[in-house]
């Protein structure tokens, strides 16, 4: 007998790493076409343009809870910072807007 039957334990193992390797090929070119399409790069998980964006930053009106008075805050900070710093209640002062960062006009 020369050939392998189909159903020899050999020929199965060979047929399945075969197939596997085919699918280990295409996910990998499936995952990178999705990188692609998100503008993910391999060592970055981050979108690339993101690095790129400018930092928008504000100075806010607050109301101190003891007095209930309103006043603009001395520095420049994020949404994010006003928020965590000093509640929902932070409201951005458009006249203080910057844009901080590399392409910042």
């Amino acid at each position: 007998m020369t050939g392998r039957r189909e159903d020899d334990p050999l020929s199965i193992s060979l047929r399945l790493r075969t197939e596997a390797v085919k699918v280990r090929d295409e996910v990998s070119r499936l995952r990178s076409m999705l990188r692609e399409a998100l503008g993910m790069s391999r060592r970055r998980r981050k979108p690339q343009n993101a690095i790129n964006d400018p930092l928008i930053v504000h100075r806010y009106w607050v109301t101190d809870e003891r007095t209930g008075t309103r006043s603009l805050t001395e520095s420049h900070m994020t949404e994010q910072q006003a928020h965590d710093r000093y509640g929902e209640d932070a409201v951005p002062d458009p006249a203080t807007r910057q844009e901080r960062g590399p392409d910042a006009p």
